[in-house]
């Protein structure tokens, strides 16, 4: 079975790649808020109107990126697969192993027993996997429902970022109009916002950052594939237990 350590393994190169983005969401939104007060009205439908073009064309700028990003995402994923199937694939080859040599002792058999792999070898694409046609299947199956999951992820970050913008810029103009110092009120908001990133998504009722919410995604999928692939192992073999 996979460890926690092997999934903390697996689930550390999808990290970085999430957090590329999530630094340039961040990112733009601060700039679009330098923006928006550094022509700053003191007439409140000015500000509204010239926040509203902003957050506009902030949501289209981070949907555009995240695009851009979705296939270099998907692409450690599918790794982050392939490493946890290889890990699986090393213990069920042990298995087997273990499987043929108990069957040749008690029934005097000559079944032959399978080289084991070494278990540290870079597994590029499924092929480079001992598995079955239907413990293939398995696998791709379950990295198909994760890869829709993620995706329904990252579709909420456009809006996410979006939302981040509006409530800082709302944050700061309201402190303004209470009568904080400009700067003080901007740099205020900066702060909170750096501080945070853009730590939420809305996803099934929940808000979590993108990293937590994508690398649970990861987590169920390769031990559901480690599940079922050992399972079906264990059917091909006619082992109960």
């Amino acid at each position: 079975m996979l460890t926690p350590e092997d999934l903390e393994k697996i689930e550390s190169k999808v990290k970085i790649k999430l957090s590329f983005i999530n630094l340039y969401v961040t990112g733009r939104v601060i700039q679009e808020m330098e923006r928006t007060f550094k022509e700053l009205s003191g007439a409140s439908a000015a500000f509204t109107t010239k926040e509203m073009k902003s957050a506009a064309k902030l949501m289209e700028d981070i949907r555009s990126e995240v695009k851009k990003q979705s296939p270099k995402i998907d692409k450690e994923v599918r790794q982050a697969f392939y490493d946890a199937a290889g890990k699986i694939n090393y213990e069920n080859e042990q298995f087997t192993e273990s499987m043929a040599k108990q069957i040749n002792e008690t029934t005097g058999s000559e079944i032959k027993v399978p080289s084991v792999p070494t278990g540290d070898q870079p597994i590029k694409k499924i092929d480079d996997l001992k598995l079955t046609p239907k413990e293939k299947k398995l696998l791709e199956s379950a990295y198909q429902r994760t890869t829709g999951e993620i995706t329904n992820l990252t579709k909420t970050m456009p809006l996410s970022g979006q939302n981040t913008y509006i409530e800082a810029c709302n944050t700061a103009y309201t402190q303004i109009q209470s009568g904080v110092d400009p700067n003080t009120a901007i740099v205020n908001a900066i702060k909170d916002v750096s501080s945070k990133g853009i730590t939420t998504v809305a996803y099934n009722s929940r808000n979590d950052s993108v990293e937590v919410a994508i690398a649970r995604a990861v987590r169920t999928g390769v031990n559901q594939a480690s599940c079922d692939i050992s399972l079906e192992r264990c059917n091909e073999l006619g082992a109960n237990f």
